[in-house]
């Protein structure tokens, strides 16, 4: 297979570098303005600013620096925070479009949704464990 040197770069450096910080911080997020379809940015700036890893704009580009760590549906998982969960943007459809969110812990994870801007909202709430299709963890960790 044949590799971006530059991304082989990347994934090195960030497999090099310890765990990643808590994530508390990005709780004072709630409320924070994102446009509508701006949910893989809201990710993408709290791997920025908290974590300090600059991932890719593009959100298929980024999807090389993860790993996907549970397929979704009815078997029990209990995500770690920085897990990102890809969900189901609308429920019967045929053609998936992935949303992702940020765990925050257990139980809690961020989205964006709309033009409402960032919030928490629980992982075990039927509107949400339903379109969830799965977790991914970027690979260092």
């Amino acid at each position: 297979m044949n590799i971006n040197p530059d991304l082989r770069a990347a994934v090195t450096a960030i497999k090099a570098r310890g765990p990643l910080p808590p994530i508390s911080p990005v709780l004072s997020w709630v409320g924070r303005e994102y446009g509508d379809g701006e949910c893989w940015k809201f990710v993408r700036d709290a791997f920025d600013e908290v974590g300090g890893i600059k991932l890719p704009d593009d959100y298929y580009s980024a999807v090389t620096f993860f790993t996907q760590v549970h397929p979704g549906g009815a078997e029990p998982y209990i995500p770690q925070p920085w897990d990102v969960p890809m969900l189901r943007t609308v429920d019967n459809v045929p053609i998936l479009v992935l949303h992702p969110g940020l765990v925050i812990d257990g139980e809690r994870f961020m989205q964006t949704w709309g033009n409402v801007g960032a919030g928490i909202f629980r992982l075990d709430d039927e509107r949400i464990s339903n379109r969830i299709v799965g977790y991914i963890r970027l690979i260092h960790q």
